[in-house]
């Protein structure tokens, strides 16, 4: 049975993949955006185009308000720029996107696009002439029950490539909460829509199977998932253990093996403030393959395969 919670929930992440179609771009080319002041505003980030690296925040506002926190990675700061003068916008919402699998971009492309609703204040004033759209990566600097919300810059700002043109009139905002379902808040969603960290791990070329044994810091991290990254791939079966500060995973891969294939562990940080090595954020180093007696990389036809896996970065 379909419920109210069901329904709001697929809402929100078809206006996630519509906006994305709407506001895809790369990061190299100007964008020209017109809007409101008092309006969310959906920007489309493509990987690895922004700050150089994979490194993307997924914090928000919205997040903030069920007491959730990206702590490891932080949230994105997005400012207006005229000039000497910048203009705080709010972070509603981020999140990551696949194209469909039916589509032709789907079939081809394996990274997830973030997109980012952001919210322009009724208090930026309007202009004929364009602000310059410019975002930084902020994290939180200590866990205080009386100011939690203490950010410090780790990336930024960068330039967009985007511009962003405030038109006179007052906009309209994502509402809070929605008057059709009125026991379920927009807040709520984006933490079921929020993508937990994970570290990424790649097997060698022509790993038909595999038996892995992790290492990890069972203080530090909580194991929420394992999967392939960063689409579903067709003839990939995964199944893996959590034994407390060993992490089992075993692989099986019926498709082709003529490329190397990505996994990702995803967490949850324990206590991000606390005292390393125990405690504090998540490095690749808090994941260590266990080097086995036997082999544990196999070919299509069964027999051993030299290589190795490499635990590499957090996403």
């Amino acid at each position: 049975m379909r419920t109210d919670a069901d329904s709001l929930r697929r809402r929100l992440v078809v206006l996630f993949v519509a906006l994305a179609a709407g506001g895809a771009g790369c990061a190299s080319h100007p964008i020209s955006a017109y809007v409101p002041a008092g309006s969310t505003l959906a920007v489309a980030m493509p990987p690895g185009e922004v700050f150089g690296n994979e490194l993307v925040a997924f914090g928000s506002r919205r997040l903030r308000g069920e007491g959730v926190y990206d702590d490891q990675r932080g949230e994105l700061f997005f400012e207006l720029v005229d000039g000497t003068t910048r203009h705080a916008l709010d972070t509603n919402v981020v999140s990551a996107v696949h194209a469909s699998r039916a589509s032709a971009l789907g079939r081809s492309d394996t990274r997830p696009q973030t997109l980012a609703l952001i919210d322009i204040p009724a208090t930026v004033p309007d202009d004929p002439d364009p602000y310059d759209l410019e975002v930084s990566v902020v994290r939180r600097t200590n866990a205080s029950q009386t100011d939690p919300s203490e950010f410090a810059v780790i990336a930024g700002p960068v330039h967009l490539g985007q511009q962003v043109t405030v038109l006179p009139g007052e906009g309209e905002l994502l509402p809070e909460t929605d008057a059709r379902f009125p026991t379920v808040s927009y807040a709520a969603l984006a933490d079921d829509v929020y993508p937990a960290p994970r570290v990424r791990i790649r097997l060698p070329v022509e790993t038909a199977a595999a038996e892995l044994t992790l290492d990890y810091r069972e203080t530090k991290l909580e194991i929420l998932d394992v999967f392939v990254l960063d689409r579903p791939e067709t003839g990939v079966l995964v199944t893996w253990q959590d034994t407390g500060s060993v992490l089992e995973i075993l692989v099986l891969r019926t498709g082709s093996t003529s490329s190397v294939l990505y996994l990702g562990v995803s967490f949850r940080l324990i206590d991000p403030f606390g005292a390393e090595p125990d405690f504090g954020r998540a490095s690749p180093s808090d994941f260590v393959p266990i080097d086995p007696m036997v082999p544990y990389l196999f070919k299509d036809d069964g027999t051993p395969l030299s290589g190795s896996v490499s635990v590499l970065e957090i996403l």
